[in-house]
């Protein structure tokens, strides 16, 4: 097994940043209804053309399957990553030096683990057809798949002005217990020919690395 397989997450280096709990921008999407709506927006804005340039309609379906924990990436370097942050965060409580936390983050990150660590895990799957996909490379900046793995925040024209500032996907972290979500995809590259991509997002605290232990 591979370095990547065994970790593909990143996270990068904090150096001499702010801490991060697990408050964040993700929590402006925690009504209900946001879910749906980003999601199906997003793939709205992505939807293929026909041979007359025309949008073709937008199919979202939404599916709650239980999956086996062990299809989840990496799956025990995060279990090790949650118990880092359950450390961080037990940390601050015991403290002297710092006012005591009236958050539940130590609480969010247990129930987190012990879904992890369950045979198989409830996980909303969402499929979208006619739509591009998420095209773009690591490198290509503004595109589909950069905006939604590699930036946040960044606006660009995505054929409409609904979901141009690229938020949207916080609301899949904002209904994760896990505090992750994974894509797959299928396109059309420029020469015509078929590409696919697997990716995945995660927003965690503050937390030290399992084996760098920075």
């Amino acid at each position: 097994m591979t370095n990547l397989q065994e970790n593909p997450w990143h996270f990068d280096r904090l150096g001499r940043g702010k801490e991060k709990g697990l408050n964040n921008v993700s929590d402006l999407f925690k009504e209900t209804d946001n879910l749906g709506l980003e999601t199906a927006q997003n793939c709205r804005n992505s939807c293929a053309k026909d041979q007359e340039g025309n949008d073709l309609e937008v199919v979202v379906e939404y599916r709650l399957n239980n999956i086996p924990t062990s299809k989840f990436p990496g799956k025990n370097n995060y279990i090790s990553r949650l118990e880092k942050a359950i450390e961080f965060f037990q940390t601050k409580q015991n403290s002297t030096n710092t006012t005591k936390s009236n958050g539940k983050e130590i609480e969010e990150l247990m129930k987190a683990k012990e879904l992890l660590q369950q045979e198989n895990i409830p996980v909303l799957v969402i499929r979208d057809f006619n739509t591009q996909g998420l095209k773009g490379k690591e490198d290509e900046e503004l595109s589909p798949y950069y905006r939604l793995i590699k930036s946040a925040g960044i606006s660009a024209d995505q054929g409409s002005n609904a979901g141009s500032y690229g938020h949207g996907q916080n609301a899949l972290i904002a209904k994760s217990r896990i505090k992750a979500f994974t894509v797959l995809s299928q396109f059309e590259d420029k020469d015509k020919k078929i590409n696919r991509v697997f990716a995945g997002n995660s927003v965690l605290c503050t937390h030290f690395d399992p084996k760098e232990n920075f």
